[in-house]
């Protein structure tokens, strides 16, 4: 028991310690930095998300779902040696599409010198989230606490250094965040020479699995995208730059509770899936659903309480207004994260179909939603949609996990 809290304590730790180098500088940014810049900047890091995914592939969740099986039949240095093979395609391909719209003469908000950076930032982070998955599921917990923060102080080093040496421009902010993701390349290089991953073998098995695993996890992950990206970019389309950076300061101080939940699930995905490879149907799993309910809850009402102090007390007052919106979009990520645990019940059963179509819908019923309310209410009505799609999204897992096995959630669901 003990060493779960430490566990559970030291994930926590790190997200905290990473997330607390952020945000100690986020008030300076508001100060040297305009909402124009700001939404320039969170424009770039959603292009990122966008197309990571894509280049992702599943890698992720495919190791995190056949890495314990792999590592038994000694084979997971093929997995990891195969899973990489779309990542490194879709990312070549991704400089191609740039090069062609470059020499077409389309244009865009952000200028060509930044948007050729977006592939390397996009793989980076795969390998970054690689590295962090690997170290977890090995339990090296060590490397993993001392990982999971350095990046974060590679960033903001390297742009408050731009900023004040080069001036306080938003190009000089993206600078820094594309040199730390550079410093995970190489770091990601090394591990993989140390590990002698090139010993590996590329397998048509392995490699049919992450098809089928990365199809959906696109569809998954583009409904990541529009949840947590693509309002900015509409924002950005309908209301300028100036409210996009009024909402992204929102979104900075709400994204805090999925930091939290990413880090618990850190330990509670990896504790899960082990109960479910020795027993399917483990009256385990509930009680760990039902501990990181209580922990995921209590820091969301912390949330509510210190982020108003802040606002008062160390925000520019130009970016006041976002308090308002903070709230709606903390109470729709609090139910995301609720969503997130609920769908490792979904990806281990390999429920691919069923998470393919609920994406596809949600994608589809999102997107002309999300404009007519951004267009005609602002800001408030993006806000909204969202949680009302967040909220549809975790009824839906509700239902497909009671159906797999209701002692996951410690109650059945009715059936009329």
């Amino acid at each position: 028991m003990k060493n779960s809290y430490r566990k559970i304590g030291l994930y926590l730790l790190a997200s905290f310690l990473s997330k607390l180098v952020s945000f100690i500088f986020l008030p300076w940014f508001t100060k040297v930095l305009t909402p124009e810049d700001i939404g320039s900047i969170n424009v770039f890091l959603g292009i990122i998300s966008f197309v990571a995914p894509f280049i992702a592939f599943g890698t992720i969740i495919s190791i995190s779902v056949e890495y314990y099986t792999a590592q038994k039949m000694n084979i997971h240095k093929n997995l990891i040696l195969t899973s990489l093979i779309f990542p490194l395609f879709f990312t070549l391909l991704t400089f191609i599409i740039l090069i062609g719209l470059f020499f077409s003469g389309i244009s865009f908000v952000l200028p060509y010198k930044l948007l050729f950076l977006i592939p390397i930032c996009a793989i980076a982070n795969l390998f970054l989230e690689f590295l962090m998955l690997i170290y977890r599921l090995e339990d090296k917990l060590k490397s993993f606490f001392l990982f999971s923060i350095f990046k974060i102080i590679f960033e903001v080093f390297f742009t408050i250094y731009l900023l004040h040496t080069l001036g306080y421009e938003y190009e000089n902010r993206i600078y820094g965040i594309f040199i730390s993701y550079l410093i995970v390349i190489l770091i990601f290089c090394y591990w993989f020479i140390k590990n002698d991953i090139f010993s590996g073998k590329f397998k048509l098995n392995l490699l049919k699995k992450e098809i089928k695993i990365g199809i959906s996890t696109i569809f998954t992950m583009t409904n990541v995208f529009l949840i947590f990206t693509f309002d900015k970019l509409v924002i950005s389309y309908l209301l300028g730059i100036y409210y996009t950076g009024i909402y992204s300061l929102a979104t900075s101080f709400s994204l805090i509770i999925i930091a939290v939940s990413s880090s618990l699930n850190n330990y509670f995905q990896t504790r899960i899936y082990s109960h479910l490879s020795y027993d399917i149907n483990s009256k385990l799993v509930f009680k760990e659903h039902k501990s990181y309910f209580l922990i995921i809850t209590g820091f969301f009402v912390l949330i509510m309480l210190i982020i108003p102090l802040i606002f008062d007390y160390f925000i520019d007052p130009k970016f006041k207004s976002s308090l308002a919106i903070f709230y709606i979009l903390n109470v729709s990520y609090y139910f995301w994260a609720i969503n997130t645990i609920l769908m490792n019940i979904l990806w281990f059963f390999k429920k691919n179909r069923i998470i393919r179509i609920v994406s596809f819908l949600s994608i589809v019923v999102f997107i002309p939603i999300l404009f007519f309310f951004t267009n005609k209410f602002g800001v408030f009505g993006t806000a909204f949609v969202i949680l009302s799609l967040v909220l549809l999204q975790v009824c839906v897992s509700l239902y497909f996990v009671n159906k797999i096995n209701c002692r996951f959630l410690g109650f059945k669901l009715k059936k009329k």
